[in-house]
């Protein structure tokens, strides 16, 4: 996935957590068989959402390292002795 649909994914997904969050705090006043239902659906929607963006954001992350080693040149230490 190119760099800048990754951006715009991980700022989906992070917006998707805030509504999801907001959600189960207004499922969290609803009593009874119902609002267990809608809390534990909410509960694995959210979980399932943050690890997506965690492993999202580590893998930008991972690109970010890996740039940094290709931009810095290999330098080989030569040794003399001497004589």
């Amino acid at each position: 996935m190119p760099e800048e649909h990754a951006k715009e994914r991980a700022v989906q997904l992070q917006s998707e957590v805030t509504l999801l969050e907001r959600r189960l705090i207004l499922a969290s006043g609803i009593q009874g068989m119902e609002g267990f239902r809608q809390r534990w659906s909410l509960h694995g929607r959210l979980q399932d959402t943050k690890k997506r963006l965690e492993a999202l954001e580590q893998g930008l992350e991972k690109r970010k390292e890996e740039k940094r080693n290709i931009q810095e040149p290999q330098v080989k230490k030569g040794w003399r002795f001497w004589q």
